[in-house]
């Protein structure tokens, strides 16, 4: 008998048409939480997609002090982004509340990615990479399950920071010429309701599952500790409403001659920790902030229009010149 019943049940598990699924989901709890240091309970298929995106904060290996040439965004959004993510028991009043939309917008390369990693490392919150693909699906209503999936999984992981890059693509303006469901999916975010409460997996003290809304009018529940971080090329492609939303918004503009030195000088300051500062020219030293170095000033000036980017780009190449040369 009791072999029979194994059978059975090993033919029924084997006709199982969620068999893949099934199994799929149990490695990406398993592969989440070790990611995380610590077990999340994911509910389902499309919180297992989400999942996917999400990355540990001591993964992030990009801080502050790597972030040069915005100095004057780092003071502001130290004061009004990472002091009440860390201490949010001090915001609870009308006056004083999180933030719950910043927007940074400029030309590409300026570093608004990298800073949007910074403040998830400096907050230790969660940090969801969100993308167009993670939530766009050609099945239909599969995308409104997918945002709801977004707000239920980071209710779960707060602190958490849901940074969407180049936003404009997601929730650019909507027309009645676009499709339905894209402008289903635009509404969908900003109300989106999920689970929240006192308890991090979303349940109140007597237990019970309570319904709270997350970005509907970006004002959230004040247990909540969840910020939507965008970042875009093309503010003025952003729909209105998205727009109004985002209360800090911050202009990350090509930098100056004095930011392009300061971040020349970050730039060079890593290498010099990675491979040792005899490498570096010795022109381009000193690398401290108070003296500087002359070839740094020099190169300063002879990049106006260059983004942080191009700066970083600029240095590597000018890197590799020297190990080419001992190669031959």
């Amino acid at each position: 008998m009791l072999g029979s019943w194994l059978i059975l049940r090993w033919a029924l598990n084997q006709m199982d048409p969620n068999k893949n699924a099934k199994a799929m989901a149990k490695l990406r709890k398993k592969e989440l939480a070790k990611r995380l240091g610590r077990p999340v309970n994911l509910d389902g298929q499309y919180e297992d997609v989400v999942a996917q995106a999400v990355i540990n904060p001591a993964a992030i290996d990009v801080t502050l002090e790597d972030v040069g040439g915005l100095d004057h965004i780092i003071e502001d959004v130290t004061r009004n982004v990472i002091t009440p993510m860390r201490h949010p028991e001090h915001f609870r009043s009308n006056l004083l509340r999180q933030k719950r939309g910043v927007l940074l917008y400029g030309p590409p390369g300026t570093g608004k990615t990298m800073l949007a990693k910074a403040l998830a490392r400096e907050c230790n919150a969660c940090f969801i990479l969100l993308k167009s693909s993670t939530i766009l699906s050609k099945w239909y209503g599969d995308s409104n399950k997918l945002v709801a999936a977004v707000w239920s999984l980071a209710s779960k992981l707060q602190p958490c920071i849901l940074f969407i890059d180049e936003v404009d693509s997601l929730l650019g303006q909507r027309s009645h010429q676009e499709h339905e469901a894209t402008t289903a999916i635009k509404t969908e975010f900003m109300q989106a309701r999920a689970l929240g409460g006192l308890h991090p997996a979303g349940l109140g003290r007597a237990g019970r599952a309570l319904s709270l809304p997350l970005w509907e009018g970006f004002e959230t529940t004040g247990r909540s500790n969840i910020l939507v971080l965008g970042a875009t090329n093309k503010k003025d492609r952003l729909d209105d409403a998205v727009l109004r939303r985002f209360s800090l918004q911050y202009e990350v503009k090509l930098p100056n001659v004095t930011q392009r030195e300061a971040i020349l000088r970050l730039t060079l300051q890593r290498h010099a920790r990675e491979i040792g500062p005899e490498n570096i020219e010795p022109q381009l030293l000193p690398l401290g902030a108070a003296d500087g170095g002359s070839g740094l000033a020099w190169l300063a000036e002879r990049t106006d229009g260059f983004s942080g980017s191009d700066l970083v780009q600029l240095c590597s190449q000018a890197a590799a010149v020297p190990i080419q040369e001992h190669i031959e």
